[in-house]
């Protein structure tokens, strides 16, 4: 049987040093992380919650790394993320919009375990 991992992210604010002095305040996506860690656990799966101070990109790529350490062929990645997001331009064209949604939090996260753990794909 396949197992299930999860992580949950949620960030009610963002650095403003990174983001020139805007703290980009939420008030409940901390709380929407939360719910989808119970919504996961309900369902069997081993979860991590990451929330704003602790959610830094470093955090989430090793949270990641971690599970795929795990993970065998069938099991389940579950990813959620409460925040802002952003546009950033579309490179290769492949977006009707020109533009491509989505945050890029340092280095690209593929969607497959196999970019994380090459090992993984058996």
């Amino acid at each position: 049987m396949a197992n299930g991992y999860s992580l949950h992210g949620g960030l009610n604010r963002v650095n403003p040093a990174s983001y020139g002095g805007w703290p980009g305040t939420l008030s409940a996506c901390e709380n929407d992380a939360r719910a989808m860690q119970s919504v996961a656990q309900s369902l069997g799966y081993s979860t991590s919650l990451l929330l704003t101070e602790a959610a830094t990109s470093r955090k989430v790529v090793a949270a990641i790394t971690k599970a795929a350490a795990s993970m065998v062929a069938g099991d389940i990645f579950w990813l959620t993320y409460s925040g802002h997001g952003s546009q950033v331009p579309d490179r290769n064209g492949d977006e009707a919009s020109r533009e491509r949604r989505g945050r890029r939090v340092g280095r690209p996260v593929r969607r497959d375990v196999g970019a994380v753990r090459p090992d993984a794909r058996r």
